[in-house]
């Protein structure tokens, strides 16, 4: 990281995050390893207007106070937290020279203790390591899974991603997936607010599970775009993502016509009628190369007979179904509505967008093999036979 970001947007969702994690597992330490760089005076890190929100008061008005009064130095969080019960470990933050550092001594130099019991924080100037060339604003996976063998089973640790043009949410799927390669590691956790993403996990099987309880609270308190948990299937070495996606069935595409709704939503934003934004995804999924259906008659099946036909909004490459909404939020009313078009009919997945004052998706599985209908060989929903 870089002082110069101290105290803007960003880091009042990083540091409040942290205390949500730290007060929920009650752990009696925080060891925050910034890899600080020197400031290089770009625009980045000029977010310093923004609202309290539901977020902690005494946080927002602290990191206010630090911009107004020209303290964006990270070295001002030991006051900050001096309140809190927890012991807190700023590693390295008078040194803002981790580009030239050895790297392998720099994390080699974390002690076991700040690694026991512990929240460790990493906070790059970008994130995790990509496929393409690492640099000094980068984690490395290897430098991440030292540290996690280190950790006892009670620790937790946490790295965040600036998101910028990474594609959602193929990237939190790939990071999670190259972090599960440490064979301790049975679930990573994330979380994002479209603009940044942390990635969490733990040894422990019961800390990872009350860590996910509280990521799920902290994204449903303040209305984030992301949370989920994807976990290591060690017999097939795949991984699957668990919550409302329980399966991964047809996962590249539902994460393309996720990226296409994140693209009409980003164009035309919140308050037209939905037949305006059903039109905007025909066209912005045809565009990207998809086969779609627009209102289209799929036939419901009962007893073995075909008692009917719904309209859906979009079916994209005769398998994925989409529902459109407009609403203030996807409720169960929404949920329940696009289960039953799955339950009566062949289609096994739907998403559910909701184009409302915060863009919402919902993915949703029904697998064939489950359903209680045992319908003949139909004519698909495209017409043919």
């Amino acid at each position: 990281m870089k002082n110069q970001f101290f105290g803007d947007k960003n880091d009042y969702f990083k540091y409040d995050l942290l205390l949500d994690v730290l007060e929920g597992l009650s752990l009696p330490k925080l060891t925050f390893v910034p890899m600080l760089t020197p400031n290089d005076g770009s625009s980045y890190g000029g977010k310093v207007e923004y609202e309290q929100g539901k977020r902690r008061r005494v946080l927002y008005e602290f990191l206010q106070a630090c911009v107004r009064e020209g303290r964006r130095n990270i070295n001002e969080l030991a006051r900050f937290f001096e309140r809190y019960p927890f012991e807190f470990k700023p590693y390295h933050a008078e040194r803002s020279d981790f580009s030239t550092q050895d790297r392998s001594e720099y994390f080699a130099g974390i002690s076991d203790h700040w690694v026991h019991q512990s929240l460790v924080f990493f906070d790059p100037d970008i994130g995790l390591q990509p496929d393409t060339k690492c640099g000094p604003e980068h984690l490395k996976f290897a430098e991440l899974h030292s540290i996690i063998d280190r950790m006892e089973h009670s620790s937790v640790f946490m790295v965040i991603q600036f998101l910028r043009a990474m594609p959602r949410p193929q990237v939190f799927l790939q990071k999670s997936s190259q972090i599960l390669t440490h064979p301790s590691m049975g679930n990573v956790h994330y979380i994002s607010d479209n603009e940044i993403a942390f990635f969490a996990g733990s040894k422990s099987s019961d800390t990872s599970s009350r860590l996910a309880e509280i990521l799920r609270a902290h994204k449903e308190k303040h209305r984030l775009s992301y949370g989920d948990t994807v976990r290591a299937d060690r017999a097939s070495g795949q991984q699957h993502e668990t919550g409302p996606t329980t399966e991964l069935k047809h996962r590249e595409l539902t994460e393309r016509i996720i990226g296409v709704f994140y693209d009409v939503y980003n164009e035309l934003g919140h308050g037209f009628l939905e037949s305006v934004y059903q039109g905007a995804m025909e066209i912005a999924l045809r565009d990207s190369g998809l086969t779609v259906e627009r209102e289209v008659a799929v036939p419901v099946w009962f007893r073995n007979r075909d008692v009917g036909n719904f309209k859906a909004d979009l079916l994209v490459e005769s398998c994925v179904l989409l529902e459109l909404k407009t609403a203030q939020a996807i409720d169960r009313a929404h949920e329940g509505q696009l289960m039953n078009y799955l339950r009566a009919t062949q289609i096994e997945v739907g998403l559910l967008l909701n184009f409302g004052p915060r863009l919402q998706f919902k993915r949703f599985v029904f697998e064939n093999a489950r359903k209680r209908i045992r319908v003949h060989p139909r004519k698909s929903a495209v017409g043919e036979p």
